[in-house]
């Protein structure tokens, strides 16, 4: 078998594995009920009500999808590690970093699963209202998706070398700190202390700037406002943003590889 055919093979397990856990279908049934809320809360807004269920679902989406890429990728390792069947897959002609590249590329199918079913939730919740998915939402989708892949490869590089709780956490955090990048770097400019601004700017430098992919009601390069309801990004913001996304796993796999291949099992 070739190498892309053992990735796939990995990949595949993988996401077997991950739809048989019930974490990920309280997940699912969490957001799912948030659009529901989604669609309650549209009925109560005064002729706001597809807006309401847009705003809602696609925060729904984000949250619950980071969330599922940052705990379930957190644990990619773990169990195979804990009940040795680690030492099973890589006995056979498999190299460690077609096992670590597999796991990514199943948990990436498993996040495209879980949000082929959300945006099938969120096209039922707006045809309920006589309303389609147009250009700008699906730009917000795939903004939302690519944002999803690049937490997924940063949970596969915690999950190299830490535990699954602690791979979690950290994920949880560079996410967060992804998503104040721009923050960061306004409070260092205005930050008095040279060792505490060099700080804030080396860490807006080193995180990756997930403040891309979360633009509605925000800000892009040069103070330009944005909102998915009003004045949106062209389709070259969303592939730029994408491939920076690339970058940035590509980036992380790389790192977890590296971390990987020294690791010790036992």
């Amino acid at each position: 078998m070739s190498a892309p055919g053992r990735v796939w093979a990995i990949a595949l397990n993988t996401y077997r594995e991950a739809i048989r856990q019930k974490t990920l279908y309280v997940v699912a049934g969490f957001a799912a009920g948030i659009k529901l809320l989604a669609v309650a809360l549209g009925e109560m807004s005064l002729h706001q009500e597809v807006r309401v269920v847009k705003d809602v679902s696609l925060g729904a989406l984000s949250i619950f999808g980071v969330a599922v890429a940052a705990f379930v990728g957190g644990a990619l390792l773990y169990k195979e590690i804990d009940k040795k069947t680690i030492f099973t897959v890589l006995a056979k002609p498999v190299h460690r970093h077609e096992f670590l590249l597999g796991k990514y590329v199943g948990l990436g199918l498993t996040l495209t699963t879980l949000f082929a079913a959300l945006v099938a939730l969120l096209t039922l919740a707006l045809s309920l209202r006589g309303v389609t998915l147009d250009a700008t939402l699906v730009k917000q989708i795939l903004l939302s998706y690519s944002e999803v892949l690049v937490v997924a490869a940063i949970a596969t590089f915690f999950s190299s070398w830490a535990s699954p709780f602690a791979a979690g956490l950290f994920t949880v955090a560079l996410f967060v700190v992804g998503r104040l990048v721009p923050d960061i770097v306004q409070v260092a400019k205005k930050v008095d202390n040279p060792v505490a601004q060099a700080a804030l700017k080396a860490v807006a430098r080193i995180a990756p700037d997930l403040h891309l992919y979360a633009i509605s009601g925000g800000t892009v390069e040069g103070g330009k406002e944005v909102s998915i309801h009003a004045t949106f990004v062209g389709w070259d913001y969303v592939a730029t943003a994408a491939g920076y996304g690339l970058l940035w796993s590509a980036a992380a796999l790389l790192l977890g590889i590296l971390i990987f291949r020294r690791r010790d099992f036992v």
